[in-house]
C-alpha cells in the first residue's frame, strides 16, 4: 500500500478541524437551520420572532464544536468504510484515459528507451542468425 488512510486521518486533530471549520459552518448554519425548520415545522418557524431564530442558530453554533470533534473521531475510526481509495483510483482512471496514458508514459519513460534499444540489438542479432539459417538451409 502506498497510502494508509488511517495513518493520514489519525494525524488530523479533531479540535483543530473544529476550529478551522467554525467560520464556514457558522455561515452555513443559518441556511441549514432555516431549511430544516421550514421543511419539518413551517408554520411554527414562520411565526417565531427573528431573535428566537437567531438564538437557535447561536445554540447550534455552540454545539457544533463538540459535534465536529465527535464527527472527526468517527471519521477517523471508520475511514476505510467511508473512503475507498482503490475504487476512487479505478474510477478516475476509467474516466480520465488520457491521464492514465500520460502516467504510463512518464513512469515508463526509461523502460521504453531500454525496450526500444534492446529491441534493435536483439532484432539485429536474431536477424543475422535467421539470415544465416536461411542461406544454409535454403536450396
Amino acid at each position: 500500500k502506498l497510502i494508509d488512510m488511517k495513518e493520514i486521518f489519525n494525524r488530523l486533530d479533531p479540535s483543530k478541524f473544529s476550529e478551522v471549520m467554525e467560520d464556514p459552518l457558522l455561515l452555513m448554519l443559518d441556511l441549514i437551520v432555516n431549511d430544516v425548520a421550514m421543511k419539518y415545522m413551517p408554520k411554527v418557524w414562520s411565526n417565531l420572532p427573528q431573535e428566537v431564530k437567531d438564538e437557535v442558530v447561536v445554540v447550534m453554533n455552540i454545539e457544533s464544536d463538540q459535534f465536529m470533534m465527535t464527527f472527526m473521531e468517527e471519521v477517523k475510526a471508520h475511514i476505510d468504510d467511508i473512503l475507498d481509495i482503490k475504487e476512487m483510483t479505478v474510477s478516475a482512471c476509467v474516466r480520465e484515459k488520457r491521464l492514465v496514458n500520460k502516467i504510463f508514459q512518464e513512469c515508463g519513460d526509461k523502460e521504453f528507451i531500454f525496450i526500444r534499444q534492446s529491441g534493435f540489438y536483439f532484432g539485429f542479432l536474431f536477424g543475422l542468425i535467421q539470415m544465416g539459417v536461411f542461406f544454409v538451409y535454403n536450396k
